[in-house]
């Protein structure tokens, strides 16, 4: 047997160390790599991050994708060969400023496909609504994340949108399981990406789901931060993140009386619900609590819940679907627009008529079951098992464990309001103190101009968008795409015009 000498030695020890921590292939050798061998030969051929690769041409579109990876991981971290797999999208940043950052998007429901968060909010291609007798004209998001940082849409849990991780996942710890479990597992194929800057994002029930996700991985430091995973913060909008005691009824009355005209709600039907709650003084509730800093704690009337009566479902039995609008956007006008996933602002349940169904191996080019009949929304994918929304747990714990954690709401959206979320968080002790003690008044400025206000006070930032409604990124895209930016740090304020500084 031969022994190495030193400087021998020392090259090999080097030379392995470089194979162990090599750099992804470069994007132009996988690009001659997609165009002369088919994916299902990268696929078998391939053991690491390359079998998810994905041609830039898809079908359905006349031009290219930026460079993305798609398939299944496993939600089992000590059995990667476990079938219970949820699907991901992934979008490596378009140059070296995001390349320091992981980007979690996932919607909600729970059940909704984050694919909706993907083609039409904030990833590199968007299906965009449209009119009756036209057709959808897809294009490239300039406000995508992936020109901010690493993009991920994830679809959970259980079998939501693409995925196949089973049915009736029990409560916010099993989805906080599965969904660490796939994070070990995905770190472990997209090896690069160990290390980086780790953020979780989403919109709805999301705003339940992920504080629960980053609680539990901040409870397990050590484990997680060893398989690569290292989680800084996280921004949930229009978030289903407190109880809807604070979300709905008790800042309802005031929400209807402010975009009375836009909901189209009488003074005869306003002045009907103010002679039935002016009693307990949810009249003027917001008015009465919202201050700062907080008064004391924020309860509900006594003798009222919404059992004895339901300000927020009496309010909206007026107006929905009286004029086309929607919950998720009431300045939605008629007629109502066409939606190529199959979901209409306007519709009660979503349709298998969308383009994942309908465009020929568009599933499989992007790495998801041909055989699976995609739906935005389905159900049976959780069973809420009595665990306290994140406000009223696991939430002051996140934020003092963070770099940085933002909460946003949009004043369209009726079906959680803005407002909601502000009293929540004055009614929210974390780092010693309850609440914000200074009212939000700094400004948030696109190229368009103002589009909201927002404030930050020991790590928690709360966003106002005065032009979106449910789904943010949707709605005032670039005001969405500005918040991504000042999570990861990349500008240090929002009421500059531009998305540099």
């Amino acid at each position: 047997m031969k022994f190495l000498g030193l400087t021998q030695w020392v090259l090999a020890a080097l030379l392995a160390s470089v194979a162990v921590t090599a750099s992804p292939v470069a994007p132009h050798d996988l690009e001659a790599m997609l165009e002369t061998r088919s994916l299902e030969e990268i696929r078998r051929s391939s053991d690491d991050y390359l079998k998810f690769a994905l041609k830039r041409h898809l079908p359905g579109l006349d031009f290219k994708i930026p460079r993305s990876y798609g398939g299944y991981i496993s939600v089992n971290a000590t059995n990667s060969a476990d079938e219970r797999q949820l699907y991901f999208f992934y979008t490596p940043p378009e140059s070296d400023v995001g390349d320091d950052d992981v980007v979690i998007w996932i919607n909600g429901g729970p059940g909704c496909s984050s694919m909706e968060g993907l083609w039409q909010e904030n990833g590199p291609v968007i299906f965009p609504y449209y009119a009756a007798n036209t057709s959808v004209k897809p294009y490239l998001n300039p406000y995508s994340t992936h020109k901010a940082a690493h993009a991920i849409w994830i679809d959970q849990p259980g079998n939501t949108g693409f995925s196949k991780a089973g049915l009736e996942i029990q409560g916010y710890g099993g989805i906080a399981k599965d969904f660490s479990g796939f994070l070990v597992n995905f770190f472990k194929e997209f090896e690069h990406l160990q290390g980086k800057r780790l953020w979780l994002t989403g919109e709805s029930f999301a705003g339940a789901m992920i504080p629960y996700i980053a609680h539990h991985i901040y409870e397990h430091p050590k484990y997680y931060n060893n398989r690569g995973i290292n989680l800084k913060g996280i921004h949930i909008n229009d978030p289903s993140w407190a109880d809807n005691t604070y979300m709905e009824q008790l800042p309802a009355f005031e929400y209807a009386k402010h975009y009375q005209k836009t909901l189209t709600i009488t003074d005869a039907e306003l002045a009907k619900v103010e002679r039935k709650i002016k009693k307990w003084g949810l009249n003027t509730f917001v008015e009465d609590h919202l201050k700062y800093p907080p008064k004391g704690p924020i309860k509900a009337p006594s003798g009222w819940n919404s059992s004895v009566y339901d300000v927020w479902g009496n309010l909206l039995s007026f107006w929905n679907g009286a004029h086309c609008s929607s919950v998720y956007d009431i300045t939605a006008k008629c007629p109502s627009p066409l939606d190529p996933l199959g979901y209409p602002l306007d519709a009660a349940s979503p349709s298998a008529t969308n383009i994942f169904n309908n465009i020929t191996g568009f599933k499989a080019a992007i790495g998801a079951d041909p055989n699976r009949t995609w739906v935005e929304c389905t159900s049976d994918n959780w069973v809420d098992i009595g665990e306290a929304l994140p406000q009223a747990s696991v939430m002051p714990s996140v934020i003092e464990n963070s770099e940085r954690v933002i909460i946003g709401g949009g004043d369209r959206d009726v079906l959680l309001l803005t407002n909601g979320s502000k009293l929540a968080i004055q009614n929210m002790t974390w780092s010693g103190h309850q609440g914000f003690q200074v009212k939000p008044s700094g400004v948030l400025r696109t190229a368009a101009g103002q589009r909201g206000t927002y404030h930050n006070e020991r790590g928690l930032t709360f966003i106002e968008y005065f032009y979106a409604g449910h789904m943010v990124p949707q709605d005032d895209p670039a005001a969405g795409f500005k918040t991504t930016k000042y999570l990861l740090g990349q500008i240090k304020k929002l009421s500059n015009p531009s998305n540099t500084s």
